[in-house]
């Protein structure tokens, strides 16, 4: 899961055919004109010291494994730090992943290693930084450094001590596995590399490239037995994750066609592998290591491939000497484009040219042209360093643009030193040279230094070369093929999406060292513009009707309706033109459908979750404030005294509200308070709900707390109450609530109103409640309310736009119970559940709206608070809120989907989309204030915790803090 990355005085030599990274094996004579560009690249000659300690001189910053190291969950950041081996920040695994996480059924089921994948971050954080101590010590007492206190003996101990602290993490792993005890393992791992920790002295002529190569076999040995296949660096740098592969469907549906030397029957990283020709020879590791990094199972050992279901057919056009010539290649072209291949591998080539010109002439043949819609080819640019200079002659009539070439970079996406690039050289066309048809227009480049790769043996080992970087483009193009099989027939349109969707290296734009830049998987496999996707719905003339962007936009994240969304468990298709193709995208709004399937018309595909947060990336967002209340009697008028109440925005309200901080309310009581009048603006859901245990604003916002959220829906603007003791200790109440969401905000540099969203219409709602309290005794007071909602734009305070507009709106009608008991003086505990049927607000002929049978809702909310408990005058507050629930119902659409993949027909599909999850979301919150300076300050504390649900990243958990200080004078 590492690579290293030679120091500048290392990068000297290039030999021609390594068979291994680990070892500088003797240079293989080639007879033939082809050689498989593995290469002679020794990664650990010259001076590499690429595990010293942190602020050492020797390679700066090097703390290969500190930080949070989980590398199967959590937060993944196992290599952090400025690592030398290659040059920079190494983060392969960019953020929470958790790429083993639940049932990869695309795969091989249920992941479920035990204990040992939650011990790895933790036992990796210890081993690097020891390891760099160790190494820079090692280092100086072989320089003579007279600064160094290391002697050989404290070096041995120091190993023996790092050893150890494996034990407990891989003891019973290891044993499984190699039938050998954790101690027997280690030590015959320390010999393989000249080290007896027994004999000091052994220690004194090893070199750094050796102590480089020990810890990275230590390390890749040992993750070998953790019970998932090992992700390697490479991943994060091409944007690159086991769940990405999940929803794209593995590559099941996709054909390789590799073009390398033969893959050992005792080599079964394949799930899928055809041999179709070629000889039957044993020509090395070259043909399995590249074909593990394109199809590598996920069966939780040796490399994970891109795409591993693919069906790789392989032919071999390497004899025994390892050597091919043009002949053989034609041959091999021939075979695997006859045998249906629609993406050919080619980690081969001529030394010293990234396309020889009897290589193009294989290419421009009539019997591969007549191919060149459905065949992309692959090819590795060569190992020696050179920059192309030389043009080409193409003498096919038909297009280049099935030609992808791919160079190599380190981790820091530096060309790496070692590959072959193209320069400004050209494929002429009867002796012209177009722009277009540059060799750095078909160019891009991947990850090729140290990359871990199957040994054609059933382990793995680690290679370095522009081989390695190639198959990683075949591995996303299948992807691609996989879940978009018509796509399969248009490889222009493919090789278009892989290099308009690479991350832009070097100069801006295409350059003759990066060409388009870094291979990009998941962007690959998501739209290439969101300003270009089309949502299509059928029109009553029979035909289909397209959205614009704007308008699709606007239809699934219209402020407030996200929530609504992961509510629903809903997702999105949409369409993106390709040349002259397209592809379909299926985006899920809702966390509850991370690694589920889609089965409509006979098709079943993942949802595909990677394109969620690049969705709402493009699209805007709100801004929240925070929230305070205050309450002041204003004065006597006669028979009637007045409060006022100013109540500030909700944080969990939306940025619309921000030019008005304040919602204010007057109270207007007689002097015998058997009639009581209210009048104000703002927060209507706190002055209308008659339990006097909830009296925060966030207990009564629908997405907040779990006090009546109908009548939360309504709150924000004009509301009044009227209630009358009928006798000693019953009170009836009536009220009403209304609110207006023009979907604007305050620009914040001149305060002038803009629109949010132009094609969504104001959300207006409004709300009358009837509640009837009754204090059965001193200290327990119960109360039933009575609500009806109706929302004129929207459902359960979510809107839409264009398709997806919810201008029938909704009406509810809800109960609410609610209770306070009052224990002591000093503590009670408040109670309130409330259920509600949604309806249509229209005649339900829209092709987007509720479903008949409407929604049933519920919410709770439990409240215990005390005052006095530390000190005079303090108070607490703990709540346990169940927010809006949808328990069934559902939403009802037709839109316009495939109903053939194979083909990708498109048809009218009616899909519900039902709002009942399985997962009930919950929020606590604590509160607690004291007083200061004689009551004149008060300082608050206050913390909030969200659990039970999950967002589109897989969060279960979020947690909020804060504290506030006020003065009063």
């Amino acid at each position: 899961m590492r690579k290293y990355y030679l120091q500048s005085a290392a990068l000297a030599a290039l030999l021609i055919a390594t068979q291994s990274a680990y070892a500088t094996d003797a240079t293989t004579n080639f007879s033939g004109d082809i050689s498989p560009f593995s290469g002679d690249i020794d990664p650990f000659s010259g001076d590499i010291n690429p595990f010293s300690a942190n602020g050492s001189s020797h390679s700066g910053d090097i703390n290969p494994f500190s930080g949070d190291i989980n590398p199967f969950s959590g937060d993944i950041d196992p290599f952090y730090g400025d690592i030398s081996p290659f040059w920079g920040d190494i983060e392969p695994f960019w953020g929470d992943v958790n790429p083993f996480a639940g049932d990869i059924s695309s795969f091989w089921g249920d992941i479920n290693v035990d204990n040992l994948v939650s011990g790895l971050g933790a036992y990796w954080e210890q081993v690097g930084p020891a390891w760099g101590d160790i190494n820079t010590d090692w280092a100086a007492l072989q320089s003579g450094d007279a600064g160094s206190q290391a002697t050989l003996s404290s070096l041995a101990n120091d190993i023996e001590n790092l050893i150890d602290l494996g034990a407990t993490t891989w003891g019973d792993a290891i044993l499984s596995g190699t039938g050998q005890s954790y101690d027997t393992f280690a030590k015959a791992k320390l010999a393989e590399y000249g080290i007896d920790l027994a004999d000091p002295n052994s220690l004194a002529n090893i070199d750094a490239a050796t102590r480089s190569r020990f810890f990275l076999d230590w390390y890749d040995s040992l993750n070998a037995h953790s019970g998932v296949d090992q992700i390697d660096h490479w991943a994060a740098t091409i944007n690159w994750s086991p769940t990405i592969t999940q929803d794209q469907g593995g590559g099941h549906d996709a054909i390789v066609g590799l073009l390398d030397t033969s893959i050992s029957s005792s080599d079964t990283n394949l799930s899928y592998l055809v041999n179709v020709g070629g000889y039957d020879v044993d020509a090395g590791i070259h043909g399995a290591a590249v074909a593990s990094l394109i199809a590598g199972r996920h069966d939780g050992q040796g490399v994970a491939g891109i795409a591993p279901n693919s069906t790789v057919f392989a032919y071999n056009p390497f004899d025994a000497s390892g050597s091919s010539n043009f002949e053989d290649i034609r041959d091999g072209v021939d075979a695997l484009t006859y045998a249906g291949a629609n993406v050919i591998n080619l980690s081969l080539g001529t030394p010293g040219w990234v396309l020889h010109q009897n290589m193009a002439d294989i290419f421009a043949r009539d019997a591969i042209q007549a191919h060149s819609q459905d065949t992309v080819f692959v090819i590795a640019s060569g190992n020696e360093g050179v920059v192309q200079t030389q043009n080409i002659q193409w003498d096919a009539s038909d297009t280049v643009e099935n030609l992808l070439f791919v160079g190599s970079v380190d981790p820091n996406k530096n060309i790496s030193f070692f590959s072959n690039t193209p320069g400004e050289a050209c494929l002429t066309i009867n002796g012209s040279c177009s722009e277009e048809n540059k060799l750095k227009n078909r160019f891009l480049v991947a990850p090729g230094e140290l990359i871990l790769v199957s040994d054609n043996n059933g382990g793995t080992t680690r290679l370095s070369g522009t081989s390695f970087a190639a198959p990683l483009v075949t591995g996303a193009i299948s992807l691609i093929h996989d879940r978009w099989p018509w796509l399969q027939e248009y490889a222009k349109e493919t090789t278009d999406i892989i290099l308009q969707t690479a991350e832009d290296l070097g100069e801006p734009g295409v350059d003759a060292v990066y060409g388009h830049g870094l291979l990009d998987v998941e962007a690959a496999q998501s739209p290439i513009s969101f300003d270009n996707l089309t949502f299509y719905q059928p029109n009553e003339a029979g035909g289909y009707t397209a959205l614009s962007s704007s308008q699709f936009r606007n239809s699934i994240l219209t402020a407030g309706q996200l929530g609504l969304w992961e509510a629903a468990g809903a997702s999105v298709l949409t369409l993106e033109s390709i040349g002259d193709s397209f592809r379909d995208f299926a985006i899920p709004l809702s966390s509850f459908l991370e690694g589920q399937t889609t089965t409509l018309n006979g098709n079943t595909e993942q949802y595909q979750r990677h394109i969620y947060n690049r969705l709402v990336d493009w699209a805007e967002g709100s801004n929240l404030t925070a929230p305070d209340t205050h309450e002041a009697p204003v004065g006597k008028f006669g028979e009637f005294g007045v409060t006022m109440r100013a109540t500030s925005v909700s944080p969990f309200a939306p940025s619309q509200a921000e030019d008005r901080p304040f919602n204010t309310s007057f109270l207007v009581q007689t002097k015998s308070r058997k009639v009581t009048f209210q009048i104000g603006e703002g927060a209507g859901a706190l002055a209308l709900t008659h339990n006097d245990g909830f009296n925060n604003y966030t207990d009564h916002a629908p997405e907040a707390g779990g006090v009546n959220p109908f009548l939360g829906f309504a709150s924000g603007g004009l509301f009044a109450n009227i209630v009358s003791e009928i006798r000693p200790g019953l009170k009836l109440a009536i009220g009403f609530s209304e609110t207006t969401d023009e979907n604007s905000f305050a620009e914040e540099s001149t305060g002038e109103r803009l629109r949010d969203f132009d094609t969504i219409s104001d959300y207006k709602a409004k709300a009358v409640v009837l509640d009837v309290t009754y204090a059965a005794a001193e200290n327990i007071r119960f109360n039933v309310g009575i609500t009806h909602l109706d929302e004129a734009s929207g459902v359960l305070g979510a809107q839409g736009g264009g398709f997806f507009s919810l201008d029938d709106g909704a009406v509810s009608k809800s109960v609410t119970l609610g209770t306070t008991y009052d224990i002591s003086p000093r503590f009670s505990l408040s109670a309130s559940a409330t259920a509600g049927t949604t309806v249509s607000g229209g005649n339900g002929t829209d092709t987007f709206g509720i479903a008949s049978g409407g929604l049933q809702s519920t919410a709770f909310e439990i409240a215990a608070s005390a005052n006095n408990i530390f000190t005079d005058n303090d108070k607490m507050r703990l709540t346990f809120a169940q927010p809006l629930n949808v328990e069934s119902g559902s939403l009802q659409y037709q839109s316009v989907q495939i109903v053939d993949r194979a083909t990708g027909e498109l048809g009218v599909v009616d899909e519900l989309l039902s709002l009942n999850t399985g997962q009930r979301h919950y929020i606590t919150e604590a509160q607690y204030a004291f007083p200061l300076l004689e009551g004149a300050a008060e300082v608050s504390l206050f913390g909030r915790m969200d659990f039970g649900g999950t967002d589109i990243d897989g969060e279960f958990n979020s947690f909020a803090a804060g504290s506030r200080f006020t003065l009063t004078f």
